[in-house]
């Protein structure tokens, strides 16, 4: 499901988003964990990966390694989210796709180009962002 992958780029994020670690944004408002929502689509997979990342983003306890609480709490289930998917980035998603599964078959460390497809798919989120406003 890309567990390790979604843990990793959960860490990242927070720690760009939100520096100082322990001291940082997330820790000062509390009220954010209990509103944070992440909706995602209805396969098992997508919601196993989301809550990995939930998990880091989070800084959520980890020492169990159950993933059940995060997906009851965090995670709402949309089973038309890609349905719904506007024309508009499709060619983009698809590029994001396979270049992501042309690193993962030839170079599983590439950390470089993995960092430069986030900054796609920030594009694509801020895209779709962008829509429903």
């Amino acid at each position: 499901c890309g567990c390790h992958q979604a843990e990793a780029f959960g860490r990242d994020a927070a720690a760009t988003l939100y520096p100082g670690g322990a001291a940082g944004l997330m820790r000062l408002h509390s009220t954010f964990r209990l509103d944070f929502r992440c909706y995602t689509s209805d396969e098992g997979r997508v919601q196993q990966t989301a809550a990995h990342w939930i998990r880091t983003f989070l800084n959520l306890d980890t020492s169990t390694g159950d993933i059940t609480p995060i997906l009851f709490n965090y995670i709402n289930i949309d089973t038309k989210m890609l349905d719904e998917m506007p024309h508009a980035v499709e060619a983009t998603i698809e590029r994001a796709r396979a270049r992501i599964g042309e690193l993962v078959d030839s170079d599983p460390t590439a950390q470089d180009e993995l960092r430069r497809i986030k900054l796609h798919l920030t594009a694509i989120c801020d895209h779709f962002c962008a829509l429903y406003k």
